[in-house]
């Protein structure tokens, strides 16, 4: 009985062993350059441990950008694609977008509707609801909202008053997610969720918990088992998150619905919507504003925060940007109007150099929808493949951004950006599925920043914050391990 299992243990040990060199000599077979993975882990054993995922994502871009437009590596037992020539990734997310439509993003509809939103969305699904929200982010409906988001700022400017007045600096992440709780609350659900004023918001405990408990490793693992994941019926979002946003969207609804009141914000635009074909579904409006409250988090915490924890360092860049924000607000009797932050390039300068430095994330995914013959090789990326667009480690390539590690605002003047090739910099993604909240986050993130440097002369608390940041692993978008303490000073008007 002994030797039987040893023999049936050592069987399944050699049967294991020969599957897992077959599955990790994928892009050999491929003929396609790789990175030589760790045996079953792949390449990613110290993601979300040791190393955070961008460090990651910049050695492997490194390490294949030499050998071609195109290379592999191993998640676990899965092989990924990742770009590295710019124009071939120009061709595949504009040019043949259609054999590039899908993310391939795990989401399980049925047992899990908060993961049913436009980004995940695929197929007919996708431009279904694309063509229902892009109206939303219109020029014209942004001018509507800028009146609401300014009313958020002056609310924001007096809570940063009142903590200079006791205790002369804010916390910039905190302040910042809480405005931004309020801002995309009363823009995608019409309410007020007063995040900033009250300390223990639901709405933005929320908000904030979606983002701090996501994992690379738990998302790339759900990505590359989706069948038997959605049949086994595993969700992405947590059960109390999903009971919040749902109660959430059912009170509004109910209350809309019963007393005829009609909103220009994203749930209004669902409700609203005159196509007769189809009718959009409670979860569908769950999933989409869900998404937009979370989504929207995301990017602008990020570059509100990066953007001023580099200005405060850097007084000189603040006060070109402050000079810019002087002239152009005294040029529209000190009103804040969606022409006058058109007028502030430099501000938007010192925005997309925090976004580049800081990019939230790693990268754009995609799924191969058929066969595709890499242009001018022999290379295929066979129907299934997933392919990353590795965001991060293009914005810290020194080909394009010499000392990548150094902010400067004057990579992005008209004379530098012209010099560089036009994917070298895509924070919201490019094409048919670029992020469709790009300009409403760049009008809330431009707006703040300026009526901030308007308000306020800022300095960096060296002693409570590291500089250069330190960077999280455990959690995926780019968050440091301590806080971004600035101090502040009132500018006399």
């Amino acid at each position: 009985m002994i030797e039987l299992t040893f023999i049936i243990s050592a069987l399944f040990a050699v049967i294991f062993y020969f599957f897992v060199r077959y599955r990790q000599t994928y892009w050999k077979r491929q003929k396609i350059p790789y990175v030589k993975p760790k045996f079953f882990f792949g390449n990613t054993k110290e993601v979300d441990t040791e190393i955070h995922h961008t460090v990651f994502w910049r050695n492997i871009y490194q390490e294949l950008k030499p050998q071609g437009p195109v290379g592999g590596f191993y998640n676990y037992l899965d092989p990924v694609a990742i770009i590295t020539d710019l124009d071939l990734l120009k061709q595949i997310m504009i040019k043949d977008f259609t054999y590039f439509t899908d993310r391939g993003n795990y989401h399980n509809i049925t047992q899990d509707p908060v993961s049913g939103h436009l980004i995940n969305l695929e197929g007919e699904d996708w431009k279904f609801m694309r063509s229902k929200l892009s109206p939303g982010f219109s020029t014209g409906k942004l001018k509507l909202m800028l009146p609401i988001i300014d009313r958020q700022i002056e609310i924001l400017i007096n809570v940063m008053e009142n903590k200079m007045n006791s205790t002369g600096q804010f916390e910039v992440r905190d302040i910042m997610a809480r405005y931004l709780s309020d801002i995309l609350g009363i823009t995608a659900f019409g309410i007020e969720c007063n995040s900033l004023t009250d300390e223990d918001s639901e709405f933005h405990k929320m908000a904030i918990h979606s983002l701090a408990t996501t994992r690379y490793k738990k998302k790339t693992l759900l990505e590359s088992n989706r069948s038997l994941c959605q049949k086994l019926g595993i969700i992405n979002t947590e059960k109390t998150s999903l009971k919040f946003y749902s109660d959430v969207v059912d009170g509004i609804l109910h209350y809309r619905r019963t007393s005829n009141v009609e909103r220009n914000d994203i749930l209004g635009l669902m409700l609203n919507s005159k196509d007769t074909s189809r009718v959009i579904t409670r979860d569908e409006i769950l999933a989409q504003a869900a998404v937009f409250l979370v989504g929207g988090h995301e990017t602008q915490l990020a570059a509100l925060s990066y953007t001023l924890y580099e200005l405060a360092i850097h007084k000189d860049y603040q006060q070109r940007a402050r000079d810019e924000v002087e002239e152009v607000f005294n040029k529209n009797n000190g009103k804040l109007t969606y022409e006058a932050l058109g007028e502030m390039k430099y501000v938007e300068q010192c925005i997309n150099e925090g976004l580049r430095k800081y990019f939230i994330s790693f990268s754009a995914k995609r799924e191969t929808r058929k066969d595709y013959k890499i242009p001018n090789t022999d290379m295929v990326l066979k129907k299934g493949t997933l392919f990353q667009v590795p965001i991060y480690a293009i914005h810290n390539d020194p080909d394009y951004y010499p000392n990548p590690d150094v902010y400067n605002p004057d990579r992005f003047s008209p004379e530098e950006t012209a010099k560089r090739h036009s994917f070298s910099f895509i924070p919201f993604g490019e094409g048919p599925r670029t992020c469709i909240g790009k300009r409403f986050a760049q009008t809330v993130t431009k707006s703040t920043i300026a009526k901030i440097l308007y308000n306020f002369e800022l300095s960096v608390d060296r002693t409570k914050t590291s500089i250069p940041l330190k960077i999280n692993p455990e959690i995926l978008f780019v968050t440091p391990m301590d806080g971004i303490y600035v101090n502040l000073k009132k500018l006399e008007r």
